[in-house]
C-alpha cells in the first residue's frame, strides 16, 4: 500500500474554493484503479495549512490531481505503508507523527509501535509509515472520531525498547474536512 501526503499553506480568499475543488477530485479518484481513501484536511495548529491524504495501491496508480489543487508551493511525500492498526474511515481528525530511527532499527521500532498502537487500535487507526526519500524515517498516520484521542502522549507512544529510545520528531493533527473512499 502507498500513502500520499500533500500540504500547502492557502491564503484566505482560496480556501474555499480549494475545498470545492477537491471534493471534486474526490469523485473523480473513487474511480481510479487502486485508490483506497483520501481526507482533505486543516490544520489545527496552524490555520493556514491544508493538507490531503490518500492511499492507494501502489505508487504508480496514485493520482496528481489532488496534490495539483493545492498549487505550485504544495510539498508532496510517497510513503510505504510498513504496518497496519485498527480502521482509517470514517475519521473526524488526523493526525501525522514523524520519527527518525534509522534504518538498522526500522524493525525494532516497527515491532515496539506494532505492540503500543496494538491496545489502542479500537479507538484510534494508525499506519506506521515509510518514506519513500529517508527509509530511515517513519511517520504514524494516526485516525479518530474524537478529538481528544490525539493526546500528545497517545500520539508520541515514546518507543523504549532496549537500546531503541526515539521520541518523535514532530506532531501535526488535523481536522478532516472531506472523506473519499470506495
Amino acid at each position: 500500500m502507498y500513502i500520499a501526503m500533500t500540504q500547502a499553506d492557502l491564503a484566505v480568499d482560496v480556501q474555499d474554493h480549494a475545498q470545492a475543488e477537491i471534493e471534486r477530485v474526490h469523485e473523480f479518484v473513487r474511480q481510479m484503479p487502486g485508490f483506497r481513501w483520501a481526507m482533505y484536511l486543516h490544520s489545527l495548529d496552524e490555520p493556514d495549512r491544508f493538507a490531503s491524504v490518500s492511499m492507494w495501491l501502489t505508487p504508480e496508480q496514485a493520482s496528481s490531481q489532488i496534490g495539483a489543487v493545492l498549487g505550485d508551493a504544495a510539498q508532496t511525500r510517497g510513503y510505504d505503508v510498513v504496518t497496519a492498526r485498527g480502521a482509517m474511515t470514517p475519521a473526524s481528525h488526523l493526525a501525522l507523527v514523524e520519527w527518525r530511527v534509522g534504518e538498522a532499527d526500522a524493525a525494532a521500532f516497527a515491532n515496539r509501535w506494532n505492540a503500543v498502537f496494538h491496545a489502542i487500535e479500537d479507538r484510534i487507526g494508525s499506519r506506521l509509515l515509510r518514506d519513500l526519500e529517508a527509509p530511515g524515517s517513519l511517520a504514524g498516520l494516526h485516525a479518530v472520531t474524537a478529538e481528544g484521542n490525539l493526546d500528545a502522549k497517545t500520539l508520541g507512544a515514546n518507543i523504549e525498547d532496549g537500546e531503541l529510545r526515539v521520541s518523535p520528531l514532530s506532531v501535526h493533527r488535523y481536522e478532516v474536512l472531506s472523506l473519499a473512499e470506495v
